[in-house]
């Protein structure tokens, strides 16, 4: 049960480490829905270890306009997670407030070895990278494909 629980309580978030500036992941446990302020990390490139304020990148695209402006980074300490399932924010082309969906663009590659077009797809923040269901927008072919980050 403390594994299926670690599973929905814990989202991979982003830091940026403080000695080389490289970009890392971290899972970070949200308490009753909640990130704390800072989490344990250890820098993959320069073997930093301390306490990091993480935070999540989102795809955030403007409904009125279509602009987009892509991996915003959104600081998590003290929100919960269902925050960032919805957006306001001001558009300098529209020059008004507007509210959007936060996603992330997540590439796979058509399982149909004669077509293998790559594509992106529109998820929701929280998708996580791996094997998910999709359909191909070049051919029938429909079935398992492995998710990445864009």
């Amino acid at each position: 049960p403390g594994r299926l629980l670690a599973r929905f309580s814990t989202r991979q978030l982003q830091f940026l480490c403080p000695d080389c500036g490289s970009q890392e992941d971290v899972d970070c446990e949200t308490f009753n829905n909640y990130f704390l302020e800072s989490y344990p990390a250890t820098c993959s490139h320069c073997r930093w270890m301390g306490q990091c304020q993480p935070f999540k990148a989102v795809d955030l695209s403007c409904p009125r306009c279509a602009k987009t402006w892509p991996a915003v980074h959104v600081d998590v300490a003290g929100k919960s997670w269902l925050e960032f399932l919805s957006a306001s924010f001001f558009c300098e082309t529209c020059r008004m407030k507007v509210k959007a969906v936060p996603c992330q663009t997540m590439r796979f590659w058509c399982g149909d070895l004669k077509c293998r077009s790559e594509q992106a797809i529109l998820c929701d923040p929280w998708t996580e990278e791996g094997a998910a269901p999709v359909r191909c927008g070049h051919c029938p072919w429909a079935g398992v494909a492995q998710l990445k980050r864009a």
